[in-house]
């Protein structure tokens, strides 16, 4: 097809359909964004690091 749109109707039960799957994909993805955060936070929190000279901020580190 090379570059070209394709546009492709949908039957009402197809969008649906789709539609739950991405809202489903929405909500995984933000729960994976989450465990993220959160696993950063306790990484940095118990792992011991080589000294800085300056620390690291909460949003150079994700946690904001």
């Amino acid at each position: 097809m090379r570059g070209k749109t394709i546009s492709v109707a949908l039957s009402r039960e197809h969008y649906e359909w789709l539609w739950a799957a991405l809202a489903n994909w929405r909500q995984v993805q933000a729960t994976l964004k989450e465990m993220q955060r959160l696993s950063r936070q306790v990484l940095f929190a118990t792992v011991p690091h080589p000294p800085r000279r300056k620390n690291l901020d909460k949003k150079v580190l994700g946690l904001i």
